[in-house]
Parts: structure tokens; sequence; C-alpha cells
């Protein structure tokens, strides 16, 4: 018999606070109704994804997966892995943004695709139809942010366009993923991944998490960890994880999103896109778009099994992948890579480049303005959380900073008091 699914607490009160160790968690959060079954919020009692999932690779839901990739040598690996280790490798649609250096000799600045073809499939050409690679010279880069907007964009473009669209078209049904590129996946990830997402019920559910080191790679690992935890720099951002064991269902959280896995519907991706007036935001991404899941309707949850994990020391240990933060004093106004200007042909930013002069605030404080940690502009954060890039109908940002369980006006003080 399979242990009772646990939570971890802490290890000690001065660091992780009054509970500590091990604690059952339940594995449903639904509600039983008079007839015995079960109903969560957007419950779907039939969706394609469990109709379909094993009859045929052609009605199986395609997904669609964002990377943004800066000057990484690992990304022609995550390729390889992507597609080799997917049960209907035809069925997923990889998009990419590509950063990096024109007419450099580095293996970092390499064009992914190219070395894909080179080093790891000499019949790549079998995928090529399954990929779309926007090039952006990395010394304009605004940190990932700003390129995963530029995915957003992607994704939006192809809903828009489905007769025409740059890479396939997006239905509000499909599966929208993002991850990084410096990645592994284990066999079957993508049908494992659409099934986990319908164990929770709840077709606006948002799985997501800080993933395991690659050398948890299909292991089979009982430990999946969880995001729970905020910390305060000059916004709010994630902080570390916790952990989960023996979880047979995927677990809510409390709001908190990470970058390195999101897997939803793509309706996920359309309704709550990146801000792409965020150049050179890092702390206060994850936190924030989380916030703005949670308004939408949107629960996060952390996933019940390991299927997707990260090469930690192979990317950071290579200091080349650092240096977008040395871009920062570059004109605000170029959003665009290269010279400025996107890829001749496709207008996937033309909205956004269109409106960029017109928005006044960008960046850090805009992200403050969007969670309350600013309140030096009432009208200009309102402004900001009514655009399409703010908050959501479904809940408040009150209600959402209380799930979170966390105070921005007195903890951020708190913490600048303590810096002086």
């Amino acid at each position: 018999m399979k242990e009772a699914p646990t939570t971890y607490l802490g290890v000690d009160e001065k660091r992780w606070g009054k509970n500590t160790g091990w604690i059952k968690v339940d594995d449903t959060i639904c509600v039983t109704t008079n007839d015995g079954n079960e109903r969560c919020p957007h419950y779907n009692t039939q969706s394609d994804a469990e109709s379909s999932l094993h009859s045929s690779p052609h009605s199986t839901p395609p997904i669609h997966l964002l990377i943004a990739s800066y000057r990484d040598r690992l990304c022609p690996r995550t390729l390889h892995n992507a597609f080799s280790k997917a049960k209907y490798p035809n069925r997923l649609f990889i998009r990419i943004i590509e950063q990096r250096q024109p007419n450099s000799d580095l293996l970092d600045d390499q064009s992914c695709w190219d070395r894909y073809c080179e080093e790891y499939n000499k019949s790549c050409s079998q995928y090529s139809q399954n990929i779309y690679i926007h090039n952006v010279d990395s010394r304009s880069s605004k940190g990932p942010t700003d390129a995963r907007s530029k995915l957003s964009s992607l994704i939006l473009y192809d809903y828009l366009h489905p007769t025409s669209p740059i890479l396939s078209p997006v239905s509000p049904t499909d599966y929208c993923m993002q991850t990084d590129s410096h990645m592994d996946f284990s066999p079957g990830f993508d049908t494992s991944l659409v099934e986990m997402h319908g164990r929770t019920k709840n077709d606006y559910a948002v799985l997501s998490t800080y993933v395991s080191p690659i050398e948890n790679t299909d292991r089979n690992e009982v430990e999946v960890p969880l995001l729970c935890m905020v910390a305060f720099t000059a916004t709010m951002r994630n902080w570390g994880t916790k952990a989960c064991r023996n979880l047979r269902t995927p677990k809510l959280t409390n709001a908190l999103w990470g970058a390195g896995l999101s897997f939803h519907r793509c309706h996920g991706e359309l309704n709550v896109p990146y801000d792409p007036y965020l150049p050179h935001v890092f702390d206060g991404e994850e936190v924030s778009r989380g916030i703005r899941f949670f308004t939408f309707g949107y629960d996060t949850y952390a996933p019940d099994l390991v299927l997707v994990t990260h090469d930690y020391n192979g990317h950071q240990g290579n200091p080349v992948v650092h240096t977008w933060g040395g871009n920062k004093g570059e004109n605000n106004n170029m959003l665009r890579g290269g010279e400025g200007k996107e890829e001749e042909g496709k207008g996937f930013l033309d909205e956004v480049n269109r409106v960029w002069d017109m928005v006044d605030i960008k960046g850090l404080q805009r992200v403050n303005l969007l969670m309350g940690i600013n309140n030096s502009s009432p009208t200009v954060a309102s402004k900001i959380r009514a655009s399409r890039y703010g908050l959501g109908t479904k809940r408040t940002l009150t209600q959402a900073l209380d799930f979170m369980g966390v105070d921005v006006v007195a903890t951020h003080l708190s913490v600048k008091s303590e810096w002086k």
C-alpha cells in the first residue's frame, strides 16, 4: 500500500517557523456533492485529453513548448531530450526565443537548431515543422521576463491567425508548457503531464514548481519540490522550495508559480500573458504572474511526479549565461532584438512595439505597483491592474495576498528597516 501523502514544513523553528517536520496532506480539495461525486472549479467531466489521450497521436491535444534561451550551449540537448522522449513528438510544437551574439566563436552563441541537427539528430528535418526560433541579438537582451513575453506574443499570434500561423495554430484547449533551455524529461513526459493535469479535475489548473535537478531524471522520485515561500528584495520573489512525498494528485499551492515549469491549457497563456513591459525584471517575475493567474481564476498545483528536470550545475556554472544583466544601461525603447527590428515578415510583436513609448511605467516599478508593494501612485497602479497585463476579475489582489499569507506593506517595510 502506498504511503500517505505528506508535506515538509522545515527542519528547525528558527529558520522555518513554529511548525516543523512532515505532516499529512489531503488528497483533494474538491467538494463531494449529494450524488457522491467530486466537483472542482472548472471541472470538465470529459475533456478532450481524457477521451483521446491513448487513442491516436493525431487526436492527442498538441503541447506548445515555450523556451527562452540566452547564450545557452545546452539548448540543442534540450531539443533532443524533448523530441526523443515525447510519446508523440509530432504533437510537440516548440517556440524558442534564442538570444545569442552574432559573429561570436563561442559554443554558447551557436545555433540551437543547427547543433541539434549536427550533434543529436541527422534526421532533424522530420521536426522542421515543429519548431520556430526567433533570433535576438544577446547584446540587446532585457532579461528572462522580456524574452518570455515574446513567447506569449507568439502564442497569441498563432491563436489569432489559425490559417497562417508562424508555427502552428493554437486552440485554447491545447496545452502550453514553459520551461528553460537546459532541461531533461522523463520518457512519455508529454502524455504524463496531460494525465497529471487531468488528475487535478480542474481545467484552470496550472502545474508549476522549481523543478528537480537533472540527476533525478526518470528515477521515479516519490519526493517533489513544493513552492510555498516568498522573500523580499527590492520586490517580492519566490524563496526556495519545501517538498511533498507520495502525492496521489497534484497539490494545490498558495498561488506561487515558478518560471522553470508551467503546464496548463493554452487559454491560461492567452488570458494571462507575460507583461512585455518588464525589461530587466528578474525578482518579481514569478510572484507577480502567480498573483495574476490567481486573480484570473487559475489554481497553481505542485506536480505529483518528477517529469521535468533542470541542469543546475551545467547551466549556472557557465559564466556566459549570466551576462544578460550587464545590458541594463541600454535604451529601454529598444524592445526588439538585433538592430531594433523584429524578424522580417513576422508581426507578432507589432502591437507591443506600437505602444511601447506610450507605456510610462515599466520594469520593477510596474511590478511593485501591480502587487501593492509601492502605493505611491494609486491611480497608476489601478491603470496597470486594469490593463491587459494586469489583474483578473475572478479574485481580488487582497484575496490573492491573503491566500499567499503575505502582508506586502508590513513585511516589506520591516525588511527595508532591517537593511538600514
